[in-house]
C-alpha cells in the first residue's frame, strides 16, 4: 500500500531497522526457558493473506536507541499459550489508553484467535486475528486514514532466575546492552501473562507493524460471514431437532393410545375366544349326536333288512307249499267247477220293477 505521510514513512523505516537489529542480536543468543532445548514443533508460517498479525515474538525487544527493553527466552510464548484455555479473552484498545479511566474497547481476541509459528532458530511468534468493532470512531478513523498501523501487546512479565547454565548466554546480552549505552542489568523473562494489545503507530515488537487497515475490514467480514453460516446451520439443526421432537411426541402419544386401547382389544379377543370355544363345543356335540344317530339308523336298517330277508324267505316257503298243495289238488280232482255267483234281483210283489221308488 502507498505511504501517504512522512510520519508513516518514518515509522515503516524504523520498523525495518528494528527487525534487522533484532535478528542480529537474537542470532547471538540461545537462551531458553528450559535447560535443554525442546524438540522443535512443525508449525507452518502464516502469511498475511490469512489475516493474522504478529502480537509478540520471542527474543529481544529493543528501544529506539537500540538498547534492550526486554528479552524473551525461547519457549516463553508457547508456555503461556499452553497455560490458557477457551475461557481466555484479551482486549483490544487504541494507543495504550488506560481502560480503567477510558472504558472504550475496540475489540477482543480468544485463544482460538491465536496461532504459534516457530522460525528456523526455534523461537516462536505469537499471531493474533482479533475481532474489532468497525463502527467505533477510532476504527473508522484508522480505516479512513488508510495508512499502515501496528499493534503493541500489553502483558505482565516475571524476571527469569539466571542459572549457572545461563551465564554464558546472559553475558552476551550484557555486553551488547553496555555497548549500545544501556545498563548492565538486562531484563530477561521466561514467563509472561498477556492481557491484550493496542493499535499504535510504532510498535515495540519489530514484527508487529506495517499492517493495512483493509486487513481489519476483511477479517471482520470473514467473521460475520462465518457467523451467518453458523447461525443458519444452528437454525437448521434446531429445526431438525424440533421435527424429531414432534415426531417423538407423536409416537409417544400413539403408543399411549395403543396402551389405553390394548385392554379393550384383549377383552374383545377373550370374548371372541369364549364364543368361538362355545360354538366349537356345540358343533362337536352336534357331530357326536349325529354320528350316534347315524350308527343307530345303520343298525336299525340292518335289522330291517334282516327281517325283510327273513320274511321273503318265509313267503317263498309258503309259496312253494301252496304250489305243492295246488298240484296235489289238481291230481286229486281234475274237474273243478267254479261256483257261479248270481245276483239276487229284488222282487216286486206286483210283479213289476219300478225305478225310483216302490
Amino acid at each position: 500500500m502507498p505511504v501517504k505521510t512522512q510520519i508513516a514513512e518514518r515509522i515503516m523505516n524504523e520498523i525495518n531497522s528494528y527487525i534487522e537489529k533484532k535478528d542480529n542480536l537474537d542470532a547471538m543468543m540461545n537462551l531458553s526457558a528450559h535447560k535443554q532445548e525442546v524438540e522443535r514443533l512443525s508449525v507452518d508460517k502464516v502469511d498475511n493473506s490469512e489475516g493474522y498479525m504478529t502480537l509478540l515474538s520471542e527474543g529481544s525487544v529493543l528501544y529506539t536507541d537500540d538498547t534492550i527493553r526486554l528479552y524473551l527466552c525461547k519457549g516463553t510464548l508457547k508456555k503461556w499459550y499452553d497455560s490458557i484455555d477457551g475461557t481466555f479473552e484479551g482486549y483490544v484498545s487504541t494507543g495504550h489508553r488506560d481502560l480503567n479511566s477510558y472504558p472504550v474497547r475496540e475489540g477482543y481476541f480468544r485463544k482460538s484467535d491465536l496461532k504459534l509459528v516457530q522460525d528456523e532458530t526455534g523461537r516462536y511468534d505469537l499471531l493474533v486475528k482479533p475481532h474489532v468493532n468497525l463502527e467505533l470512531s477510532n476504527m473508522k478513523d484508522l480505516i479512513l486514514q488508510d495508512e499502515p498501523f501496528a499493534i503493541s501487546s500489553e502483558f505482565l512479565w516475571y524476571a527469569k532466575e539466571i542459572q549457572d547454565s545461563d551465564i554464558e548466554e546472559y553475558a552476551k546480552l550484557v555486553v551488547y546492552n553496555i555497548e549500545h549505552g544501556g545498563d548492565i542489568d538486562v531484563p530477561i523473562t521466561d514467563e509472561i501473562e498477556i492481557t491484550g494489545f493496542s493499535f499504535v503507530g510504532n510498535p515495540g515488537n519489530a514484527k508487529s507493524g506495517g499492517y493495512e487497515p483493509s486487513l481489519l475490514v476483511r477479517n471482520e467480514e470473514e467473521h460475520l460471514n462465518k457467523k451467518e453460516i453458523l447461525d443458519k446451520v444452528l437454525a437448521h439443526l434446531s429445526a431438525e431437532v424440533s421435527t424429531e421432537e414432534a415426531i417423538t411426541e407423536e409416537v409417544v402419544a400413539t403408543e399411549e393410545v395403543a396402551e389405553v386401547e390394548k385392554p379393550a382389544v384383549e377383552e374383545v379377543k377373550e370374548e371372541q375366544s369364549t364364543v368361538e370355544g362355545d360354538t366349537l363345543a356345540q358343533a362337536i356335540a352336534s357331530i357326536e349326536a349325529l354320528t350316534t344317530e347315524v350308527e343307530a339308523l345303520k343298525t336299525e336298517n340292518a335289522e330291517l333288512k334282516a327281517k325283510v330277508a327273513e320274511k321273503e324267505a318265509s313267503e317263498n316257503v309258503v309259496d312253494e307249499q301252496l304250489a305243492k298243495l295246488a298240484t296235489l289238488l289238481e291230481k286229486a280232482n281234475p274237474v273243478v267247477e267254479k261256483a257261479e255267483i248270481k245276483e239276487e234281483q229284488p222282487v216286486n210283489r206286483f210283479g213289476r220293477v219300478r225305478f225310483g221308488g216302490q
